[in-house]
């Protein structure tokens, strides 16, 4: 039974429905108990999951299999650890798997340097050499020209306001497809110059979603609010459905030009239940003090079940602020009642490969009386009293 499950196609799609670690090791365990020749093709997925999930433990035990595999390893291995580092902002790490990987001589792929480039550009403003010198790499091995590799480049550019280089990286390119067009404009903005961001919108061939959402936030961080909700008519009319981000700009932008009114209208076409575009409809309207529309927004927010504490919280400001004190009270006493409470601060911290997560408050560990006495030691030590 096991052998089957490892062998067919639902391993691939089994490890990124695991929610939790101990899911995510019973899987790795079922596949190492197997013992099939295929079993690096197997731990692929397994691998993939580990890395990319968004929890710092996760990440721990990606790379605890991936050093189990040092003898077994393949190009996409360390592809999927270079993803996962970046995507876990630790690009030191994701660099060094990179040489890693050339020191065993694997030559690296598409799928290779648009991460890489991306943690340049998480340290550009401390080690603006390792973007240029992993740009001199992706020429190097033939993937100076492929799209997202320069889309790349522009963005790392763009950060170290190297805008020129940005733009020579651009005017090289020989296949421009819409993903370069927006890096450009994207890189425009990002530096405050709206006005060449706009020219290369305008000459655009062709427009998605991510263009117009672009050019809206380049206008949104020089207060062209006025700008923004042009743009968004002027989509309309191209026939582009906006995404969230878009939504959220221009409800941004209603919200510092006061048109509640606008971005009530606006959200009509957000996405069924999308509580995201309703919670900054909601801050537009606290913002503004238009609390008619908020009551509104906030029944709205209830009916669809969400139980986001920072929602309530909003929600309650608003009503308190407007003078809406039953309003007020009624929210606050649904936080009570659902036992609300803000996320606690955590910190997490790797042991012999296995990772341990700390919350503020949080006694349940076996050893917390331990911890506590030793930090106490210290507090004692820096203050020079008596241990």
């Amino acid at each position: 039974m096991i052998q089957k499950t490892v062998r067919s196609k639902g391993l691939v799609s089994l490890p990124q429905k695991c929610k939790t670690l101990n899911q995510l090791k019973q899987i790795h365990a079922h596949i190492l108990t197997c013992r099939l020749p295929e079993n690096l093709y197997a731990i692929a997925p397994l691998l993939s999951a580990a890395a990319t999930s968004k929890d710092a433990s996760f990440l721990s035990y990606a790379c605890s299999i991936f050093k189990h595999h040092h003898n077994h390893r393949n190009i996409f291995m360390y592809n999927t650890m270079i993803r996962g580092c970046v995507q876990s902002h630790s690009p030191v790490t994701a660099i060094s798997y990179y040489l890693d990987m050339l020191n065993y001589g694997f030559v690296p792929n598409n799928y290779t340097f648009p991460p890489l480039i991306k943690a340049c550009t998480i340290l550009a403003l401390n080690l603006k050499l390792s973007g240029r010198l992993v740009h001199g790499h992706a020429i190097r091995f033939g993937y100076g020209n492929d799209p997202f590799v320069i889309s790349s480049l522009i963005e790392f550019y763009a950060v170290i306001y190297d805008i020129e280089t940005a733009k020579m990286v651009f005017d090289k390119s020989p296949n421009r497809d819409v993903v370069v067009w927006t890096a450009m404009i994207d890189g425009y903005g990002k530096t405050g110059n709206v006005e060449n961001a706009r020219a290369l919108f305008d000459k655009m061939p062709e427009r998605n979603t991510i263009s117009w959402s672009a050019m809206m936030a380049a206008y949104s961080r020089v207060n062209d609010f006025r700008e923004v909700l042009s743009l968004f008519r002027q989509m309309q009319e191209a026939g582009t459905k906006p995404n969230e981000s878009v939504l959220v700009s221009v409800l941004t932008a209603s919200a510092h030009l006061g048109a509640v009114t606008q971005g009530l209208w606006v959200h009509s076409y957000a996405k069924r239940g999308d509580a995201n575009v309703w919670g900054a409809l909601l801050a537009a309207c606290r913002v503004h003090g238009n609390v008619e529309v908020g009551d509104r927004t906030w029944k709205k927010l209830a009916d669809m079940g969400v139980a986001d504490c920072g929602i309530h919280v909003l929600s309650y400001n608003m009503y308190k602020e407007a003078g809406w004190e039953l309003e007020a009270k009624r929210v606050r006493n649904m936080i009570y009642e659902a036992g609300m409470n803000k996320k606690p601060g955590s910190s997490v911290i790797e042991v012999n490969g296995a990772a341990k997560e700390f919350f503020v408050g949080d006694l349940c560990h076996p050893q917390a009386e331990e911890i506590v006495n030793m930090l106490n030691s210290f507090r004692k030590m820096v203050n020079f009293e008596d241990i």
